[in-house]
């Protein structure tokens, strides 16, 4: 794995958006915990993490081109900066096509049931809770709507109880 090149670069990409490199960086511990609580496997895992360090690159380049960004922009900008992160770095079609998958998707709760998705999008929620980006109130119908993994459920109930 190739971790700390690709913290390296996405740091760099967001600059002084020192907020959005905290916020990858937590996704990033929860998606690794859940992956291991998960039995993830070691390939898979590797391109979820890379996902997860790289799954808001999209804000930057949504907020430079349109003046803002939603969740469907997000999405749309995302994977291309996230594939270009990942070929400079050397790495494979393989794991930038999944990568870019993850990416354009982690607002799409019901994209997809694949486990790697799965602890992706779990982990975002954890800290989207945890800074305040969605109320407390909605963490009932979180858990139930959209947390698939017995490790994720856990996490988010005591987390937040």
């Amino acid at each position: 794995m190739r971790i700390g090149e690709v913290i390296r670069e996405m740091i760099y990409f967001f600059g002084d958006g020192k907020k959005y490199a905290a916020h990858a960086l937590k996704v990033f511990a929860y998606a690794q915990a859940l992956a291991d609580l998960e039995k993830l496997g070691g390939r898979e895992t590797e391109v979820l993490l890379y996902a997860a360090l790289l799954h808001d690159t999209g804000i930057k380049i949504a907020r430079e081109k349109y003046g803002s960004c939603d969740d469907r922009q997000q999405e749309e900008e995302g994977p291309p900066a996230a594939a270009q992160i990942l070929s400079r770095l050397g790495m494979g079609e393989d794991i930038i096509g999944r990568a870019r998958f993850l990416i354009a998707r982690h607002h799409s709760p019901d994209a997809s049931e694949d486990l790697d998705f799965r602890v992706l999008l779990e982990a975002d929620y954890l800290v989207n809770l945890e800074e305040g980006n969605l109320p407390l109130s909605m963490k009932d119908e979180i858990l139930e709507r959209h947390f698939r993994t017995e490790s994720g459920k856990t996490l988010l109930r005591t987390l937040f109880p």
